[in-house]
């Protein structure tokens, strides 16, 4: 080999691949000379260029493989890196010109295909993410579609079992003066409706009330202790009971619940969802829209028992200038200022001059302590 040295190109890294080395070849170092291909440290691997054939491997098609017929098989050479195959097309003689135009219009030709796979893949990427989004715009819809399908009564029995398992996990006061106070306003909103209501009220100081579907109403002993009077007490008891006569509370755990449980409460199986949706009591958060609509009947529904609406929106700009952490009907019912503005202007149009018919209770009610 040292009668290369002085007409010799400059060499390239390479793996080999024959019959006599390992399966996984073995690098070594090739080079040009006149119109032969050489390979170091193997001199009986001296191959005419016009023998040499060249095709594309690798994942991507790009990589150029040499190769020729060697005794009983086939060699071949592939460069290890893209340094090294520049060097080898750099160096390539004239003899070997034909063979890579081949490997280059092949390469060329996987270049498109490429192209066009991920041009495919991203077409479907996309209709994946539309469909997605348009799920997604109608995911109100469907939510509607499957609080349809469930009856009061099975939306009744839902209730139930949320409330008892509720009661049996954090104890629930149903009887003494924080319930009949709740129990006694409550029953003047709630005059007529298709629901039986529940009323009980929850050890628990913070400010904080919630409805579960089918009519049960829980309140924080933190809430009837923050209500300056009976009047900001109702206004907040309109609200919740709305969220049940709008069928928000149950829309609501639909939405949460996941697709499992939401067909279980379809079919009928409203105690085994029980235990699914019992998590969300008191968390349950409503959409501007709704907490909008459930102020708008929770107004009517106070001048239709003859109780002063304007407590309602009072009681809320009494809870925005508390610190937010501190109330946690604030963060599943956000209080905006908006919200706040349309119940006073609502309650404002409402027919002048008219007394409304005192709540009989005294206020602040036994076993409220004082704040």
């Amino acid at each position: 080999m040292s009668g290369l040295t002085h007409s010799s190109q400059q060499p390239f890294a390479a793996r080999l691949y024959a019959a006599h080395v390992p399966t996984a070849g073995v690098v070594v170092q090739a080079r040009f000379f006149g119109e032969s291909l050489h390979i170091d440290a193997h001199p009986d691997l001296q191959i005419p260029c016009a023998q040499v054939q060249a095709d594309a491997s690798g994942f991507d098609g790009q990589t150029l493989s040499l190769s020729w017929l060697h005794g009983d098989g086939r060699v071949a050479l592939q460069p290890v890196d893209a340094v090294a195959q520049a060097a080898l097309l750099a160096t390539a003689p004239v003899t070997l010109q034909p063979a890579l135009k081949n490997w280059r219009r092949g390469v060329r030709q996987q270049s498109r295909r490429w192209l066009t796979l991920k041009l495919a893949v991203a077409a479907v990427i996309i209709a994946v993410l539309l469909a997605l989004a348009a799920f997604a715009l109608s995911f109100g819809a469907l939510v509607d579609w499957l609080a349809e399908r469930v009856s009061p009564e099975l939306e009744a029995q839902l209730g139930a079992s949320s409330f008892a398992q509720l009661r049996a996990e954090h104890g629930l006061i149903e009887q003494g003066p924080l319930v009949d106070a709740v129990s006694s306003i409550g029953g003047r909103l709630t005059a007529g409706s298709r629901y039986r209501y529940h009323w009980a009220v929850k050890d628990d100081p913070s400010v904080n009330a919630f409805a579960l579907p089918g009519g049960y109403i829980v309140v924080h002993r933190g809430l009837i202790a923050a209500a300056a009077s009976a009047d900001e007490l109702a206004g907040v008891l309109a609200h919740e009971v709305q969220h049940v006569e709008r069928r928000h509370s149950l829309k609501g755990m639909i939405h949460d619940a996941g697709w499992a449980a939401a067909l279980n409460l379809v079919l009928g199986n409203a105690s085994g969802v029980a235990s699914t949706l019992i998590y969300q009591a008191g968390a349950l958060s409503y959409s501007r829209d709704l907490e909008r609509e459930a102020d708008h009947y929770g107004v009517m529904a106070l001048v239709a028992a003859d109780i002063d609406p304007a407590g309602l929106a009072r009681f809320f700009r009494t809870l925005m200038a508390q610190t937010p952490e501190t109330v946690a009907l604030l963060s599943s019912h956000p209080a905006s200022a908006e919200r706040i503005a349309a119940a006073e202007h609502e309650i404002a149009a409402l027919p002048p001059g008219h007394v409304y018919l005192p709540l009989a209770i005294a206020w602040p009610p036994a076993a409220v302590p004082v704040q």
